[in-house]
């Protein structure tokens, strides 16, 4: 008894007829063979919903299909088999469920300093470099499974890098949960030191 068998990937999925009653070959009657969305009986009209269908050869062959690959958007989906033969009759070819899967997410880069970062150093970070690290943060949390850190302040040029600007990248970073532990976050009037930045990007790099 023909059956069909699916195989789930990433934004795609393989599909495979076996157990035909002789080899798949146009020699033995057979034209066509295929998947569709819908369940059918036997026909000798023409199906719908057909996804993917691949041409019986002229001669060899054996009573399995090759397995054929069909890109598809991921979710959880029922096929059914058929086969075409030459009096144009569409034989039922068995059913299957599979599971598409989203692409696996990448991680990010780690985070570098554009700037020089260095005790006994002064610490000279731009507006715009500042933004790029929380953006580089958001990209982590999404890659994680969270959504973006909405209260991110945006930093200005001329603007002081304060304790409240600083502040929401420790929250950000530690709602991850990263193998190296989020540095404290500043109180108003601290001194916002070369370690804190350091600390604060090995924290964020620790993410797996």
């Amino acid at each position: 008894m023909a059956n069909l068998s699916l195989t789930g990937g990433e934004e795609e999925f393989g599909w495979r007829i076996t157990g035909l009653g002789s080899a798949f070959n146009q020699a033995n009657g057979y034209v066509e063979a295929g998947i569709t969305r819908y369940q059918f009986t036997q026909s000798s009209h023409s199906i719908s919903g057909v996804v993917d269908s691949v041409r019986a050869p002229s001669s060899g062959g054996s009573t399995s299909t090759t397995r054929r690959y069909v890109s598809y958007d991921p979710g959880t989906y029922d096929f059914w088999g058929y086969t075409l033969v030459q009096d144009g009759t569409y034989w039922p070819a068995g059913s299957d469920t599979v599971t598409v899967e989203s692409p696996a997410a990448q991680r990010p880069d780690d985070w570098s300093w554009y700037s020089t970062v260095r005790a006994g150093q002064p610490i000279e970070l731009s507006a715009y470099e500042w933004n790029a690290f929380c953006n580089r943060i958001n990209d982590f949390r999404v890659y994680v499974g969270l959504p973006e850190y909405g209260a991110f302040e945006r930093a200005y040029s001329g603007d002081p890098i304060t304790a409240d600007i600083v502040e929401q990248a420790v929250y950000a970073i530690r709602a991850m949960d990263p193998p190296t532990s989020t540095p404290r976050a500043p109180s108003r009037g601290d001194l916002i030191t070369a370690d804190f930045f350091n600390d604060l990007r090995r924290s964020l790099n620790s993410i797996d």
